[in-house]
């Protein structure tokens, strides 16, 4: 799904050119490949979950998962003076954010564990967070203060 996700999102400007609807700015552009690419992998959920006879809240969870997973692919291979916005990309924490605002309650307590410990640690990696204080917990406390 992570690939899926940034194949769709490739896939967008050429959907835009075709319609003549591509924004002038790249920022735009780039915000809305993410939306669409979004909106392709978590709005027939429930259709699929169906066919598929499975929880559709496991289903959207487990998207949402990886495309979160995309997100911090981009992250570590961005310079980190380039994870705001600039002219041509949005922050790639307003990326992450769009994603996190798809997961709606209920989701599983396993998905909110699992996008802590990612959150927290892909940024610890790039030396964006210090090394936990005083074990697991200060690690949290980092990741609030973080806002990410």
């Amino acid at each position: 799904m992570a690939g899926a996700f940034v194949f769709a999102h490739e896939l967008r400007p050429a959907l835009l050119d075709r319609d003549g609807a591509r924004p002038d700015r790249l920022v735009d552009e780039e915000k809305e490949c993410d939306r669409w690419a979004l909106a392709l992998l978590l709005d027939e959920v429930p259709a699929y979950a169906g066919y598929a006879k499975e929880d559709p809240t496991l289903v959207r969870a487990k998207r949402i998962l990886r495309i979160i997973l995309a997100h911090l692919a981009i992250l570590t291979l961005t310079p980190r003076g380039l994870w705001e916005e600039t002219d041509d990309y949005p922050a790639v924490r307003a990326r992450v954010r769009a994603a996190l605002d798809a997961a709606v309650d209920p989701f599983p307590e396993w998905f909110w564990n699992t996008i802590a410990s990612l959150l927290t640690a892909f940024p610890r990696g790039l030396g964006a967070l210090p090394p936990p204080a005083h074990g697991p917990r200060a690690g949290l406390c980092a990741l609030r203060l973080a806002a990410f």
